[in-house]
């Protein structure tokens, strides 16, 4: 019995220490866990707003400089500080918690290019760990990126420039046609 109570009072801490490394395990899994699920949704989010920029520069307008500047403000809605060709946005509840930092906006350069998308490259924090900066950044982060492309439909004169141009070329092939009031038949 003596050496039972000698063995008992060797280990007597070591359930104490035990805990304290499960539960700072525990702590960091759930942080980790958290900081997965935000990083989800403002991906979902920034997806969104992306989506309905290009959306908004797909709609007809009168112009395509009035499509590009529509996807511009649709994107301001969204996120009210970003700025084709700006960076290093951040993007939260208040200037302490950030959940994003958005790197990139991109944006067609001219009103006419359907081949370049909406894209966001943005950076989240997978985890909070309090060593400095230069940690922090290389591996608390991760860099996301989405994009979006939708085209742009033609405005009404473009619409009617093609039609008047085909059939000038290939006449209305002996019908009734002409290319007035094509552009709501045809685009």
């Amino acid at each position: 019995m003596k050496t039972i109570r000698k063995n008992l009072q060797k280990q007597k801490g070591q359930g104490t220490i035990e805990f304290i490394f499960v539960f700072i395990a525990f702590i960091f899994f759930l942080s980790l866990s958290y900081n997965v699920v935000v990083s989800f949704a403002v991906y979902q989010y920034f997806s969104y707003a992306t989506f309905m920029t290009a959306r908004a520069y797909q709609a007809s307008r009168e112009t395509p400089e009035l499509q590009l500047e529509a996807a511009k403000r649709t994107m301001a809605i969204y996120l009210p500080n970003v700025q084709p060709g700006s960076g290093s946005t951040p993007f939260g509840f208040s200037q302490k918690k950030t959940l994003a930092t958005i790197i990139a906006f991109g944006a067609p350069s001219t009103p006419r290019d359907v081949t370049t998308p909406f894209s966001l490259e943005f950076q989240v924090p997978l985890v909070s760990i309090p060593l400095g900066e230069d940690l922090k950044r290389e591996f608390g982060t991760i860099t996301l990126k989405t994009e979006s492309r939708l085209g742009r439909e033609p405005t009404q004169k473009e619409c009617q420039d093609f039609f008047k141009n085909f059939f000038s070329n290939f006449g209305s092939g002996g019908g009734l046609h002409s290319w007035e009031g094509m552009e709501d038949n045809g685009c």
